[in-house]
């Protein structure tokens, strides 16, 4: 099921080039449970200003559960980028966790059925802060002069994907502690030479869950969402909007914005 959150526009075009066509993103899409391995774990995802929080308590045996925010130009359906696309997405970015294992994990994402997820994360148990998956070249900023990832840490994270020299690629961008770490330009790796047609692009946390682990919650702040068409252009996502509910043992706590928790990695 997905849960809409309507975003306001604040007179700056949000813009991305998409299919050769400028698109306007004014909305996130609110993605909730894209795995929902612990149902009636407690999940409370919320947006406001240009900020998405979430939070999941409770998930207390094995498996898994993720939420996405997604960006939307017409806020019913996530926006879709080519692999000709150009696009840069960045936040900040804060992860808690209670207690560190089993795994929370948070970040950007490209998503794609077909050449899979690319994900730019910290997570709670490793410390790690990594890209890897979906044809987005492996990179590990800690082996890159970063520091490690700790729970409750704030960093801001940047994808900006593109072309140079007729190649498709991205950089990355971590800014931790006042200092500024910028990836090389690295080349997808797949048979696509991009991310594919079709993606979406967005925002995510996932909790992994354990019977031996009986109180478990995770958190994730996203604040100060910036998207555009390239890293200099970059505008801010304001939003005045209330999450719709769902039913059941997923209802969204509605209410005030919240710090909040979770995730793992996608399941291979």
């Amino acid at each position: 099921m997905r849960i809409l959150l309507r975003l306001l526009p604040a007179g700056l075009a949000l813009c991305a080039l998409a299919a050769g066509q400028n698109a306007v993103a004014t909305d996130l899409v609110l993605s909730p449970r894209v795995y929902n391995d612990v149902s009636e774990a407690q999940l409370n995802m919320q947006a406001g200003g240009n900020s998405a929080f979430v939070s999941e308590t409770g998930v207390n045996r094995n498996g898994a559960n993720r939420d996405d925010f997604l960006i939307s130009g017409d806020g019913v359906t996530p926006m879709t980028f080519d692999t000709g696309s150009s696009f840069s997405l960045f936040t900040d970015l804060t992860l808690n966790a209670d207690p560190v294992a089993p795994r929370k994990e948070a970040g950007l994402r490209i998503n794609n059925s077909i050449t899979g997820d690319a994900l730019f994360i910290v997570n709670s148990d490793a410390h790690e802060i990594v890209a890897f998956g979906g044809g987005i070249p492996f990179y590990n900023f800690r082996a890159n002069g970063a520091a490690d990832y700790n729970v409750g840490d704030t960093v801001t994270m940047g994808m900006t994907y593109g072309q140079q020299g007729g190649v498709n690629g991205v950089v990355l961008t971590l800014i931790q502690n006042g200092i500024t770490y910028n990836s090389p330009f690295a080349a997808w790796q797949n048979n696509e030479q991009g991310i594919g047609n079709g993606s979406n692009l967005g925002m995510y946390f996932q909790i992994a869950g354990s019977d031996n682990v009986l109180s478990n919650s995770g958190s994730a702040a996203f604040t100060n969402i910036r998207f555009g068409p390239s890293r200099t252009a970059l505008a801010p996502i304001n939003a005045t909007a209330a999450a719709v509910p769902e039913p059941g043992s997923m209802a969204l706590l509605g209410t005030g914005l919240i710090g909040l928790l979770g995730l793992r990695r996608k399941k291979k």
